[in-house]
């Protein structure tokens, strides 16, 4: 009985934050095994992070709810943690619900899912169930769609008015044509299905080098090589598709590795937000940087 009123309470904290800070963070990677949430808490009060999403392995929530609980509630840091999943299969909704049953009240959302092969259809049978348990839950989803899933975005955007899609891939900002940069798909969807968020985040604009590379020596050299370009492709980016969806248009990281969160790795991500920001009109900047993740999750601003 303690340990449940104990649950209850950490719960309860999790579920009623506030936001303090001038970036939130929605897209960051907890791995099983992987010593982040300290170091991530640093990080964050350097830059005045005053919240991360956290997908979270479902293995931890699973074998000892309450340590999961206390490893996520602190004080001096906001984390909003998702629930990750096995692979959509048939029992989709059966194993979602045996490992989360009881435990939705901490949770913020569903993700982050990515296909690993070239299965399954976006607007499939199996992943359907899946848009269909976060609008049934009033979660997001987050979904890290692949090239050959583009055609079925539009029709599970269509067919799931009621689910909000939070999606997000350096593979997708090419959406509609073959070349590099921006095709013309992805602002029109933003701007007639408003059940789309899309996560421009530092590590797609990375082009996914905060997974792929193994160590922060590699990351630096490629940076300090290739940075200027990068930021000046996004540039021009970000600004048309905040034009598009000025309200659904929201900042991350994508850490993914341990050596994601090294001081002067970070500091890397950081600057190159400030540096992207430069192209973008003052009264967008604050949204993109936190106000449109404070809405998509219904939080509000702490008091001065």
């Amino acid at each position: 009985e303690k340990d449940e009123v104990q649950i209850d309470a950490l719960e309860s904290e999790l579920a009623t934050v506030e936001f303090e800070g001038e970036y939130f963070d929605t897209h960051a990677h907890w791995q099983q095994g992987m010593s982040v949430v300290g170091p991530l808490a640093q990080r964050m009060q350097d830059h005045n992070i005053g919240a991360t999403v956290l997908f979270s392995p479902s293995a931890n929530a699973a074998q000892d709810y309450q340590q999961f609980l206390t490893t996520l509630t602190d004080p001096e840091t906001t984390y909003l943690p998702f629930m990750s999943a096995p692979p959509p299969g048939p029992d989709l909704s059966t194993s979602l619900r045996s490992l989360y049953d009881g435990k939705e009240n901490a949770f913020w959302g569903i993700g982050e899912w990515k296909p690993q092969t070239r299965q399954p259809d976006f607007n499939g049978e199996r992943l359907s169930k899946l848009w269909s348990l976060a609008a049934d839950l009033d979660i997001p989803i987050m979904y890290h769609p692949q090239e050959f899933q583009e055609g079925t975005v539009e029709p599970a955007l269509a067919n799931n008015p009621e689910t909000t899609f939070l999606l997000h891939g350096y593979q997708m900002m090419g959406y509609g044509r073959e070349s590099p940069g921006l095709g013309p798909t992805l602002p029109r969807l933003l701007k007639e299905y408003d059940n789309l968020y899309w996560q421009v985040d530092v590590g797609s604009m990375l082009s996914g080098r905060l997974l792929q590379f193994q160590e922060a020596p590699q990351f630096l050299d490629w940076y300090a090589a290739n940075a200027d370009q990068t930021v000046s492709i996004y540039q021009n980016i970000l600004p048309e598709l905040l034009t598009a969806a000025p309200n659904r248009i929201v900042w991350g990281t994508d850490i993914a590795q341990p050596w994601n969160l090294e001081k002067d790795v970070f500091s890397k991500l950081m600057s190159f937000t400030e540096r992207l920001l430069e192209t973008v009109p003052a009264e967008q900047q604050a949204a993109y940087r936190y106000q449109n993740a404070l809405d998509l999750f219904g939080l509000t601003e702490a008091s001065e």
